[in-house]
């Protein structure tokens, strides 16, 4: 991706063969470096680093990627002086696509109302015990999730446009796992991200969690996702580095309790 808009904008690309969090200060500021396009782990080693740095501060006109987390953004935005955080949501294979351009905090991608009948693009509830989706009784369709709510990311398909088909793989049973059908009407079918998403009421997406990574507690289906998200906030400085959560189930008992590796 970040070679493909280098050739179309005739301007330098800069790599390197092994990143390295103690270099890349100098490297930004020998290559005259102006954007970056990370992924979210990257931007988290370079907020975390204790490594001195007696150079000029480092100045990016914008930034390009994807999973960055919110704990991370503003901090990640601020040591680096970054103008612009373009924030993305894709797959390869997907037709789901999205991205945030507007800086706002924490959000993956934005559709406002008005581009939905265009680029269907939409969440739907989702039972994370049955692993699948949640339909109406009445009629058999899937039912939207309110702003703020949790549902499954589903973009539905239309073989006759380039950005909504859907070809899926060369393993058939693969390939039918990620349709879903009867969506909003008979016969309509949707590409499944298995991924779980929020929208708030301006059209803005922020992720959840990958569909099979929630854990029950008190009746609740809870993101482990999040739950690292607010571990990663304590404010102990260096208190936690990093946190990885997960459910385990406990003998003899229904309750499964949050394990964190830091």
């Amino acid at each position: 991706m970040g070679v493909a808009g280098v050739l179309a904008a005739g301007s330098c690309f800069v790599t390197r063969t092994k990143f390295s969090v103690r270099k890349f200060n100098h490297d930004c500021r020998t290559y005259n470096v102006t954007v970056l396009q990370y992924i979210g782990e990257l931007a988290r080693y370079l907020t975390s680093s204790a490594a001195k740095d007696d150079g000029p501060p480092v100045q990016l006109r914008a930034a390009i990627g994807n999973g960055l987390r919110p704990d991370v953004w503003s901090v990640f935005k601020e040591k680096y002086r970054i103008g612009l955080i373009v924030e993305f949501y894709a797959a390869t294979e997907g037709n789901a696509n999205m991205m945030n351009n507007t800086n706002v905090v924490g959000a993956v991608g934005f559709i406002p109302f008005f581009i939905l009948p265009f680029y269907p693009v939409q969440l739907f509830k989702y039972d994370t015990e049955k692993e699948e989706l949640v339909r109406d009784p009445a009629t058999g369709l899937c039912i939207p999730v309110a702003p703020g709510e949790p549902g499954h990311l589903l973009g539905k398909i239309d073989m006759k446009d380039g950005i909504r088909r859907f070809d899926g793989y060369t393993d058939k049973a693969a390939t039918q796992k990620k349709i879903a059908e009867d969506v909003m009407s008979k016969g309509d079918r949707w590409f499944a991200s298995g991924d779980l998403l929020s929208r708030d009421r301006f059209g803005f997406f922020y992720w959840v969690d990958r569909i099979g990574d929630t854990f029950r507690w008190k009746g609740e289906n809870i993101s482990t996702a999040e739950v690292a998200g607010v571990l990663a906030r304590c404010e102990e400085p260096n208190a936690v580095v990093d946190a990885n959560v997960y459910g385990e189930c406990l003998k003899h008992d229904e309750v499964q309790i949050i394990l964190g590796l830091f």
